[in-house]
């Protein structure tokens, strides 16, 4: 049920058969590249969501890609 509310008001939603196994080489990435953007975004306070959005986006753009790929 929580699924299917989120497939239909989140439109970036990615269903579960999409998401990747729970490895820990995995993790470690998602971690690693979370703990970047987190310390990019909130240089300074970040007023609301779509703020937020925008500068999750703009980050994400400027991340070297190199330290996901390593």
């Amino acid at each position: 049920m929580l699924i299917e509310l989120l497939e239909k008001k989140t439109p970036e939603f990615i269903p579960p058969h999409l998401w990747p196994p729970n490895a820990p080489a995995l993790n470690a990435v998602d971690y690693n590249a979370w703990e970047i953007l987190q310390e990019e975004v909130y240089k300074t306070y970040v007023t609301d969501l779509d703020e937020r959005k925008e500068r999750l986006r703009t980050e994400w753009a400027k991340l070297d890609h190199v330290v996901i790929a390593a």
